[in-house]
């Protein structure tokens, strides 16, 4: 009897609070929205690893609802997918495009012998 009564609630364990409150789509969604929202507060603030983990985990959790809930608001979806798409070329092109640092007055640009 012990033994159905532990087996019982692992299973319940497993399962989540989220789910057992009859957490649905628009739930879901929201906890999306907020990693996104995280990502966006990093990104502005200049902590690009945070900003992409977050990015990357909205979008791995994203394409994952859209597979559980086929037709759930598929613009809505589009929309977020292609935001955090260009959020993650907009973070390379900031990492890759950092200013220069400013040159010299004076000095032309290129090498010159010490």
């Amino acid at each position: 009897m012990k033994r159905v009564v532990w087996c019982l609630l692992l299973g319940l364990s497993l399962l989540g609070p989220g789910r057992l409150a009859g957490a649905g789509p628009d739930d879901d969604f929201i906890r999306i929205y907020a990693l996104i929202q995280q990502g966006d507060t990093f990104f502005q603030n200049n902590r690009v690893g945070e900003a992409r983990a977050r990015y990357g985990e909205a979008l791995r959790l994203l394409e994952a609802f859209e597979k559980n809930y086929p037709g759930w608001n598929d613009a809505l979806i589009r929309f977020r997918k292609q935001y955090l798409q260009e959020r993650t070329r907009a973070r390379r092109r900031r990492r890759r495009g950092r200013p220069r640092r400013p040159r010299r007055p004076g000095k032309p640009p290129g090498r010159h012998p010490a």
